[in-house]
């Protein structure tokens, strides 16, 4: 597959994003470079001893199946995919290898660093203008003031700690404030965000990558910019994700409150009649009373043989 003669330009790209806000249709973009591809190739084109250090600054620990399908699920649904053009010799290759071995067809592709060139060329500012935006991100939030300057109310701001937090940012996004679009910056999280975004809330989505970073510090280089953030947030990065995780499960726990049922008997051996939320009894305090044949049918006939006596239960 020929990925950089399909490509849209930048210009095509702003026009169609705009199009969909005008005319409130849901639309999604993300962008599959570097991390991506390393977590869709794990282990089939990629080995393990390939994947760097800092892979977390992508949002995911380690690789594994549950991401690989959540990613290839993602560029299913995309409404545009961006992929690595040919000045990445790594990753071009292994985008079209991937996309090969696993038969995806994107709707439409565009150039994976699409959100520098819409930042760039003033695309960005011209699409977010007088627009509400919702910014989702662990540190979108310290640009947000840059985002207002171009012209955006930005009505929700919400971290994303990490691929577990998934769940719990959708639920939020489901009460969030009136919106035109969101502005995603959360690493492989930010793929499965912005098509269920899309999908789901019918809104449209941007993955957009890196630019808080560009925003704030324009002059840093890239491995300074991801040092510098792996030393900030790794350390609490997985143990916020799940406190996250578990606030989320127990949110749902409490809607969903299952009141106990006496369990009936199984057809092939006694078992104990017992009332529910009573303690367990053990094998030496279970009165021969209480034990119950299932050969005797029916119940109220079995009773009766207990009360006169005339009934032996098995030994």
């Amino acid at each position: 597959m020929n990925l950089k003669s399909q490509m849209l330009p930048s210009q095509r790209v702003e026009s169609i994003i705009k199009e969909h806000i005008q005319r409130h249709l849901p639309f999604s973009l993300i962008r599959i470079n570097d991390g991506e591809n390393r977590a869709l190739g794990y282990n089939i084109f990629v080995a393990e001893k390939q994947i760097p250090r800092w892979f977390r600054y992508t949002g995911v620990e380690k690789p594994d199946e549950k991401v690989r399908k959540a990613l290839l699920q993602s560029i299913r649904d995309a409404d545009m995919v961006g992929f690595p053009t040919q000045d990445n010799p790594v990753f071009r290759p292994l985008s079209e290898k991937i996309l090969t071995y696993y038969q995806l067809k994107p709707k439409s592709i565009c150039n994976g660093i699409i959100n520098r060139f819409l930042l760039k060329n003033g695309g960005l500012k011209r699409i977010i203008g007088g627009k509400r935006v919702a910014l989702i991100g662990l540190t979108i939030g310290e640009a947000a003031e840059m985002v207002q300057n171009m012209g955006a109310r930005i009505v929700l701001i919400e971290k994303v700690h990490g691929f577990n937090d998934i769940p719990r940012v959708l639920n939020r996004l489901s009460r969030a404030p009136e919106y035109d679009l969101a502005l995603v910056s959360a690493g492989i999280p930010a793929k499965i965000i912005c098509t269920q975004i899309s999908k789901r809330f019918r809104k449209v989505a941007l993955d957009m990558g890196h630019l808080p970073e560009l925003l704030l510090y324009p002059d840093k280089r890239y491995g300074e910019v991801i040092s510098d953030w792996l030393n900030r947030f790794s350390p609490a990065l997985e143990r916020k994700a799940s406190i996250a995780k578990a606030s989320h499960e127990q949110s749902k726990s409490k809607k969903k409150r299952i009141n106990p049922k006496p369990i009936r008997n199984p057809r092939n051996f006694p078992d104990l009649i017992q009332a529910p939320n009573q303690p367990l009894k053990t094998k030496t305090s279970i009165s021969r009373s209480k034990l119950v044949s299932p050969r005797l049918k029916p119940p109220h006939r079995r009773a009766k043989q207990i009360r006169t006596g005339i009934y032996n239960p098995p030994k």
